[in-house]
């Protein structure tokens, strides 16, 4: 194989020895398959291990080693041996460890195929927390497909040594580059890997203190609509109403959206998957789906979901 590593325009492929050592300790941090743990070493003695090659003084060590294992709740833990920990327990204390060093880089190599079914669920979940907080550059290597779409951003399918397609996990389900890729994701769950945002359905909504009752049924009529939702001054959901509701308004001469609105609403985030979303159709009303400042979207309903995940 060939290529070239680069980080920050830098090339790490042919660095003299030397060099190398020292973006190892400093730039990249590991996470191995069998945890990697020394077991003749307390937890906190684990974690501290980077920090002290880095010759990091005691003092200061021991408070980032806390403070690192207070992220992977494990603080009360630090003193006992990794023997005394569960195999979730322990990978987290390898977790610890690599956060502890603050390095730009985190390589995960098949990092949870060691643990069962349920940690590893676990696990995935608890780097996805974290790294939602840490924002870290994460190089995670693993064989279950599943895995990959789950905790990936960019994904890299590799075949016989050559990377065959690289893409976000939605582009490798629907955009297969090849009878490979598409055998390789054919029986993925698609409602777990589609995002929300994906297919969200822009729609127009009504301003809270700006528009009238009138206003909005005609809007409704025009664009044969049952319900739309309601924003405040900036742009976030407050409310829904339904074309019923806004007539028996009008009969009783309300002409006040906020006095007819119904602020029990569902509601989900862009980046939710679909999966996370079905029990909110229980509800009977369309999703209102918000960005990261929790600025409306547009909505999404079950035919939307359907559509998405069909295989046709």
């Amino acid at each position: 194989s060939h290529g070239q590593y680069l980080h920050h325009q830098y090339r790490y492929a042919h660095v003299e020895e030397k060099r190398m050592r020292e973006i190892r300790r400093t730039k990249v941090s590991m996470v191995f398959q069998r945890f990697g743990l020394f077991p003749h070493k307390s937890v906190m003695e684990n974690v501290e291990y980077g920090l002290q090659v880095q010759g990091v003084d005691k003092a200061k060590r021991r408070e980032k080693v806390l403070s690192t294992l207070e992220v992977v709740s494990l603080a009360q833990w630090a003193d006992y041996l990794p023997s005394s920990l569960s195999g979730g327990m322990q990978q987290r204390v390898g977790l610890a460890r690599a956060l502890a060093t603050d390095a730009e880089i985190l390589l995960m190599d098949e990092a949870f195929s060691a643990l069962d079914p349920l940690i590893r669920r676990e696990m995935q979940d608890e780097l996805l927390r974290l790294q939602k907080r840490l924002h870290k550059t994460i190089v995670f290597i693993s064989h279950d497909i599943q895995e990959a779409l789950k905790i990936g951003d960019r994904i890299a399918v590799m075949k016989d040594g050559y990377i065959v397609q690289i893409g976000t996990p939605e582009e490798l389900v629907t955009k297969p580059a090849d009878e490979y890729i598409r055998a390789f994701t054919q029986d993925v769950n698609r409602a777990q890997v589609f995002k929300t945002g994906s297919i969200t359905r822009p729609t127009t909504p009504l301003i809270l203190g700006q528009d009238s009752t009138q206003f909005a049924l005609e809007q409704m009529i025009a664009q044969e609509l049952q319900q739309m939702y309601v924003v405040d001054q900036d742009s976030k959901p407050v409310g829904i109403v339904s074309k019923q509701t806004l007539t028996t308004a009008l009969d009783n001469g309300s002409e006040d959206i906020a006095q007819v609105m119904q602020t029990d609403f569902p509601k989900t985030h862009i980046s939710s998957n679909l999966e996370n979303t079905f029990h909110l159709y229980r509800e009977g009303l369309p999703i209102a789906v918000v960005d990261t400042e929790g600025k409306f979207q547009g909505i999404v309903e079950p035919a939307d979901v359907l559509a998405s995940i069909s295989q046709s």
